[in-house]
């Protein structure tokens, strides 16, 4: 009799192969799996560094950040050095204003004072890190500013004073445009530096800054400060103070610098025609910033017994920041410096004696 060959129910599955067993392989043959399932043996090599040239270091933003903050520092500390030595002496930067022409005479004492508050607080910011971007963006556009309006002045011819550092440096419009672009590109890598918030002690130092140099501005017309920030000093020659066509080079001079509408002068009168007899080896020489109708009025009514000459107001203003003002020059170079009340005759044959203050 036949009988069928029927698979226990616990030997293979449907479906499988008599034989093959779950685990996957045949009775007594290890079965090998495919290939993608075999052990693979991993070489772990270190990478290869891209060679960089500096300009693509620069470029990818591992320099900008150093350079940063060594072109906001050196520009901030200029601009902060030159607002000082404008708060020095407000009104002879706004003269410097009034020379350039572009603004009204009577606006340039507001504007130097605004100036020197926006370069003190761009400047400021910049060396401590407060809002350094938005400070190098500011500042960048003053910059542009003062190249347009020095370029202006430069390619026209006109000899005109800055005024960047007060009264304390002179320079042409060529120096300067010079200057300003330098600085200008100084402030580049700082506009594309990472932005940083700054801490409330560093907003509070730019703050005290600001206000301190203000407070020197409005306070330097009654501080003793001509000696700093005016060309008349002991020492100084005639060239040094432009004087050098107004005076001789031989012999000695009592100058008086002198504003005739003012009441001090009208008192000055007397003591300098006491010098002009006292000391006749050193004569009086006056000098006003007035046409010659004025000068000779103002001899004959206040009867001036001395020579009253014309001056420029820029170069009284280079030389006073209050009049009168005196000085004592002997063979083309000054001795000695009064303020507000003529020399005294004894005090004028001391210095022709030799000695010097």
């Amino acid at each position: 009799m036949y009988v069928p060959f029927l698979p226990a129910a616990t030997s293979t599955p449907p479906g499988w192969p008599i034989g093959r067993r779950r685990g996957g392989s045949f009775r007594g043959v290890p079965r090998i799996g495919p290939i993608d399932r075999l052990p693979k043996r991993v070489v772990h090599s270190p990478p290869v560094e891209p060679q960089t040239s500096a300009l693509s270091e620069v470029r990818q933003g591992r320099w900008v950040e150093p350079l940063g903050r060594v072109g906001r520092f050196l520009v901030g500390a200029v601009f902060v050095v030159a607002a000082g030595a404008k708060a020095l002496d407000p009104a002879a930067f706004a003269r410097q204003i009034a020379g350039h022409g572009w603004l009204p005479e009577a606006w340039t004492p507001a504007v130097a004072i605004a100036l020197i508050a926006v370069e003190l607080l761009l400047g400021s910011a910049l060396v401590l890190a407060v809002a350094s971007r938005a400070a190098a963006a500011l500042t960048a556009g003053l910059l542009l500013l003062f190249v347009g309006v020095m370029g202006e002045a430069w390619l026209t011819g006109r000899q005109v004073d800055c005024g960047c550092f007060g009264a304390l440096v002179e320079r042409g419009p060529g120096a300067v445009v010079l200057e300003d672009l330098g600085l200008l590109a100084l402030l580049l890598p700082t506009l594309w530096s990472v932005r940083r918030e700054s801490s409330r002690l560093r907003r509070g130092a730019v703050a005290s800054v600001t206000a301190v140099g203000l407070a020197l501005a409005f306070a330097a017309p009654y501080l003793p400060l001509d000696g700093l920030v005016t060309k008349l000093a002991p020492g100084a020659t005639l060239e040094s103070i432009g004087m050098e066509a107004l005076l001789p080079r031989d012999g000695a001079y009592v100058v008086a610098l002198l504003d005739l509408n003012s009441e001090a002068t009208t008192g000055a009168v007397a003591g300098l025609n006491d010098l002009a007899t006292a000391v006749p080896e050193a004569e009086v020489v006056a000098f006003a910033a007035a046409g010659a109708e004025e000068r000779a009025a103002f001899g004959w009514s206040k009867g001036a017994g001395f020579r009253v000459e014309e001056i420029g107001a820029g170069a009284v203003g280079a030389l006073a920041r209050k009049l009168p003002r005196y000085a004592l020059v002997v063979d083309g170079r000054v001795t000695a410096i009064w303020n507000d009340a003529p020399p005294a005759a004894a005090a004028i044959r001391g210095m022709m004696g030799g000695s010097s203050t």
